[in-house]
């Protein structure tokens, strides 16, 4: 009302000692009340909604409150409005950002109508991670919900720190644990928490004490939990790198946590050593089949030796393989003089063999060949042998 009488007194100052007409006089001063007695009205309602440049958000939601001052002559205008949440609040350690925009559109999702409230101050806030979610909030509004998932989280790291202490190969410690609702509730009225309890060799189902000092006085509670060692993997003592074949120099075993994920981690040295790496290695890192292959003995294009064994008689031929294969792989190999491909096993190096039918050793040696027939029998025999591929499958080379 103060703005309303200084405002009247400046209008008739300014338009009261002008010669007017009497009506002209009456028409402009009505007109001056309706819009006074209007602004007065509007005034009167509104608030202001001053934005800090940042803030530190207290739970786990951002409320108005958090990101502005808000003035009004009426004190349940600013608690319900400082009520109003806007946005989960960042992890501990991040950051956020509001812009006025962001907020007034929030706000209105709400169902706040904008018109009937003034903003000010800055145009974005900075929202600081949370800190402590059971912490008391600088505004005395209610503490906001504790996360059970946040308290959880606290304690785990906890426990793990506590067990680091007892016995530094801890550290890679597998800790299962799940707290309550009122477990979580209890932990977050515990200032700083201190962990206690457990037993050599901190292996197998375990009981912790969580304690620490409250705001009325020393708070502890109980914490069940589950150790277990992590598996022995197979990680690299330096760094290799692509290509590079595996030597047992290369490799150890170390108690790790597996990475999350679909490869196959190995956890025996033998099944490393002898293999090629797929890709750059750092010191330390785990191995798996996506950073580890077999070692190729065939190459795509490579003539190799191919071997074809029968009952006393070995045959060898030279033919060019179609595919890479490692130790056991069986491969695509094509004849270098038909063109004909046939399936054959890597036994060694640029090397595959196929098998031929025997001759019974029960035969009649009178009835047996000369050396010569039975040379041509037994490379009869490896075509008869092999198996082809159908020429839809891999067609002849032109």
């Amino acid at each position: 009302m103060a703005e309303f009488h200084i405002f009247a007194i400046r209008f008739f100052d300014r338009y009261g000692r002008r010669s007017l007409s009497a009506a002209g006089g009456v028409a402009l001063a009505l007109a001056a009340a309706v819009i006074l007695s209007t602004m007065a009205g509007q005034g009167a309602a509104a608030a202001e909604i001053h934005l800090r440049s940042d803030c530190r958000a207290d739970g786990v939601l951002v409320l108005l409150a958090d990101v502005a001052d808000i003035y009004s002559t009426n004190p349940e205008e600013i608690k319900a409005l400082g009520r109003i949440d806007l946005m989960p609040a960042p992890v501990e350690g991040q950051k956020r950002y509001l812009r006025l925009g962001e907020i007034q559109d929030l706000l209105v999702l709400r169902g706040l109508n904008l018109r009937e409230h003034r903003f000010s101050g800055a145009s974005k806030v900075t929202i600081i991670g949370v800190v402590d979610a059971a912490s008391p909030r600088s505004d005395g509004m209610p503490a906001p919900p504790v996360s059970v998932r946040q308290m959880t989280e606290k304690v785990h790291k906890a426990v793990v720190a506590y067990l680091t202490e007892q016995d530094a190969q801890n550290e890679s410690s597998i800790v299962k644990l799940t707290l309550s609702e009122d477990q979580a509730h209890a932990i977050a009225g515990i200032k700083e928490i201190s962990i206690s309890g457990g037993a050599s060799p901190w292996t197998g189902p375990q009981t912790f004490t969580v304690a620490g000092q409250g705001d009325k006085g020393p708070l502890s509670v109980s914490v069940a939990a589950e150790i277990s060692l992590p598996p022995m993997l197979v990680v690299a003592t330096h760094s290799l790198g692509r290509g590079v074949i595996i030597h047992p120099g290369d490799v150890r075993l170390q108690a790790s946590q597996p990475n999350e994920g679909k490869a196959r981690i190995f956890q025996s040295l033998d099944e490393v050593i002898g293999s090629e790496t797929s890709k750059q290695v750092a010191e330390g890192q785990i191995l798996d089949d996506q950073t580890v292959h077999p070692l190729m003995l065939v190459r795509r294009s490579e003539i190799v030796t191919v071997y074809s064994r029968t009952a006393g008689i070995q045959v060898r031929v030279t033919a060019r393989a179609r595919e890479d294969g490692a130790m056991g792989d069986l491969v695509t190999v094509e004849s270098l003089a038909q063109r004909e491909t046939y399936f054959a096993r890597v036994v060694g190096p640029q090397t595959v063999e196929v098998y031929a039918h025997a001759i019974p050793l029960h035969e009649d040696p009178a009835a047996r060949p000369a050396n010569a027939a039975r040379l041509q029998a037994a490379k009869d025999g490896m075509k008869q042998a092999t198996v082809r591929v159908s020429s839809q499958e891999t067609p002849r080379a032109k």
